[in-house]
């Protein structure tokens, strides 16, 4: 990277870090996460108490906590498996359409079913 990065960056011992602006998502999402830990199938499986991870967000929101990376893996999981469901609560929940498109889903998948033969 000689030439193309100044030798200061180049030889730098420190990083930069996206904690904080993981904290300022988590701030701003804290309503849909609420939402999404409400219906979590991780809960569901057992994996998870929703309770702990909202204390967690909220923790990490504020600044406190070790490291996201508990956090993000457990809502990176339940977000892929709300989707492969067709729970998939992450939509506007300000409009309501998060009930709308899962009322859909539901829908066709029940459509599919009785076509199926028996």
């Amino acid at each position: 990277m000689s030439g193309i990065l100044p030798g200061k960056v180049r030889r730098r011992r420190t990083k930069g870090s996206l904690e904080p602006r993981i904290c300022w998502a988590l701030r701003r999402e804290r309503a849909l996460l609420g939402q999404l830990m409400g219906a979590s199938i991780l809960a569901d499986l057992g994996s998870i108490e929703p309770k702990k991870v909202l204390e967690a967000i909220d923790d990490l929101a504020k600044g406190l906590g070790p490291s996201s990376l508990f956090v993000y893996t457990a809502l990176s999981l339940e977000t892929w498996l709300s989707a492969r469901s067709g729970r998939c609560m992450i939509t506007d929940a300000l409009t309501g359409r998060v009930e709308e498109r899962y009322a859909r889903q539901q829908q066709v998948g029940e459509r599919v079913h009785a076509q199926q033969p028996a």
